[in-house]
């Protein structure tokens, strides 16, 4: 409330305690620019940030405050390179050393994954939408989150005339929210790598 411009507020886990603080306290809305909604998918799966509390995520995208959703699709697309990681590892400031261990910690949570999956930015790619929307490309689409049935928590996004939301009713009723829908994958990568190449200067 105090911020002299509007906040841009991240969210990488399930919306509750979101939804908690704007019911409790609408005022907070007018001081937000906007959301970014790590969470969701464009498939028919549920993804588990809106699978954990769906009606805590479905109050966020009904709010009034401009909110963009980072699905899960492109969360798994945003990869760096091995050399990258091993020059981090290598480095002398901490910090670096440790961006390097948490890109590797993902094979080793697995039990070896394939190279591809070394390096894997995942929650960062959200703060990457932040700091540099221009690799991403966006849609304004209606989405829904169903509370009930087999389909509760997934996010069902009206997007063409083939989607699967044509077999749910009214989609013109629903929320719109800018949703990611692609991103440059090379230049994702190169401004994450060149921020924490950045960061002994800071």
């Amino acid at each position: 409330m105090d911020a002299a411009e509007p906040v841009s507020l991240v969210t990488l886990a399930p919306k509750t305690n979101l939804a908690l603080l704007l019911a409790g306290h609408p005022e907070i809305a007018v001081r937000l620019g906007q959301i970014i909604f790590m969470g969701g998918s464009l498939s028919k799966d549920a993804e588990f940030n809106v699978w954990q509390d769906p009606e805590a995520a479905a109050y966020v995208i009904q709010s009034p405050i401009p909110t963009q959703m980072y699905g899960v699709d492109l969360f798994e697309r945003l990869v760096i390179e091995q050399a990258d990681i091993e020059r981090f590892r290598g480095h002398d400031h901490s910090a670096i050393r440790l961006a390097a261990k948490l890109l590797e910690k993902r094979r080793l949570q697995h039990g070896g994954l394939g190279d591809n999956e070394v390096g894997l930015l995942g929650d960062a790619g959200a703060l990457l939408l932040l700091t540099d929307p221009e690799v991403f490309v966006t849609e304004d689409l209606p989405v829904h989150i169903p509370l009930e049935g087999a389909g509760r928590g997934q996010t069902i996004v009206a997007r063409g005339a083939t989607d699967e939301a044509r077999s749910w009713p009214d989609p013109d009723g629903w929320p719109r929210i800018q949703v990611v829908v692609d991103v440059d994958v090379t230049k994702a990568a190169s401004a994450f790598v060149e921020t924490i190449n950045a960061f002994p200067a800071i």
